[in-house]
């Protein structure tokens, strides 16, 4: 069975006629309710991932509270006679049902797009008179970066389809009339904010084998490449992407990507404190670097820059791995001693615990001529390979 490492995908499907519960706070939050749309007020700053379950256990609704309150969407033809409000990542109960009410008219307007898990539509509105409308198809999730753009800002669209499918189409219009949209690739994608109302469709497709040879998916990876399995694994699995049906798999991999790919596995709706000179607030990775800096997960280097374009080397890699694993709570007491390596010695001295973790972990191997290659730089296809090996390896 395919291990999950996402976070459930925002459902925001939209009803009416519903009897939905008002909810009892527990830790000083509040709960109310109009029609689908439950109101969580009270929380603390943190972004969480909230669940709503009936009493058999079975999900029926999900959100993402951030800045202490937000709302949780109830699914279509739930049952909401015993409703409790979960945490998603801890577990914990921070809400109950208190009594039931009766239910005004939606007040967020839109229809149902998907109709299930992943499906709906939500409104953001904007500063400069007027709003983003996402309309999510069954079977993923759809963020945006600002929140709330203005006019002339460049927004940034995360796509996260669930286990076993991907992303279908995706387009974004105004006032009848396509936008431009670049893809980015790995799952992201950027426009500028017109200053009309803007609306973001997405539709998902299941994946129709998830044996299939790379070559099938990628122009540029054959079934025979070592590194094909690889490409796979993350591919089904949203770490990584392609751009036009080419996964560039010898292309260096950058900085402001490896933040990107943790930040869309970590569902992409965190965010961070931390600036940098060389990182703007319109590119398309503010929003992941500055939450992988705010997590400890990256740093700045060189006069307090970034180095977001910078091409992202071994042990670079080796040290976010192991910074990860354990905020993750994986191990990280495994170690390799870099002797038997030509040029093991060439590690950097702030590196060197993280490598040789990631060695004796299995993540990191050597090269043709028993080379470690710890300052050379990693590429797409070695990325690939070194994520497989740390899901498989570390984080089972």
């Amino acid at each position: 069975m395919k291990k999950r490492i996402l976070p459930l995908a925002l459902s925001l499907a939209l009803c009416s006629g519903m009897t939905i519960p008002a909810f009892a706070a527990e830790d000083d939050a509040s709960f109310t309710a109009s029609g689908t749309v439950v109101k969580v007020e009270g929380l603390d700053n943190n972004p969480q991932y909230v669940t709503v379950q009936d009493n058999k256990g079975n999900i029926v609704g999900t959100g993402v509270i951030s800045g202490g309150s937000g709302d949780v969407y109830i699914f279509e033809g739930a049952d909401t006679s015993d409703l409790t409000v979960k945490n998603e990542i801890t577990g914990e109960t921070i809400g109950k049902k208190d009594e039931p009410v009766t239910p005004e008219p939606p007040v967020s307007g839109g229809s149902s797009s998907g109709g299930g898990k992943g499906g709906g539509t939500s409104i953001v509105p904007a500063t400069a008179g007027g709003e983003v409308s996402i309309k999510t198809g069954s079977h993923g999730a759809v963020s945006i970066s600002p929140k709330k753009p203005s006019k002339g800002d460049k927004v940034t669209i995360t796509v996260k389809p669930d286990d076993g499918y991907e992303l279908d189409s995706i387009k974004v219009t105004s006032d009848g009339s396509a936008v431009k949209l670049t893809d980015e690739g790995d799952g992201v994608y950027t426009f500028t904010m017109p200053g009309d109302d803007v609306t973001i469709t997405t539709s998902f497709k299941a994946i129709e084998s998830v044996d299939f040879a790379p070559a099938q998916s990628f122009r540029d990876v054959a079934a025979t490449d070592w590194y094909a399995s690889a490409v796979d694994f993350v591919s089904e699995r949203g770490m990584m992407a392609g751009n036009n049906g080419l996964f560039s798999p010898n292309d260096n991999l950058t900085r402001s990507m490896m933040a990107q790919i943790l930040y869309n596995v970590e569902g992409g709706a965190g965010s961070g404190t931390r600036t940098f000179p060389d990182v703007k607030s319109s590119d398309w990775f503010a929003g992941a670097v500055s939450w992988a800096a705010s997590q400890g997960l990256m740093d700045g280097y060189g006069a307090g820059n970034f180095g977001p374009n910078d091409s992202i080397t071994r042990e670079q890699l080796a040290s976010i791995l192991y910074r990860y694993a354990g905020v993750k709570g994986y191990g990280t007491s495994a170690s390799a001693e870099l002797g038997s390596f030509v040029d093991g010695a060439s590690t950097s001295s702030w590196a060197a615990g993280s490598v040789r973790w990631a060695v004796g972990s299995g993540l990191l191997t050597g090269k043709s001529g028993g080379r470690l290659d710890p300052t050379g730089t990693a590429t797409r296809a070695e990325v690939a390979q070194i994520l497989m090996n740390f899901y498989t390896q570390v984080a089972d």
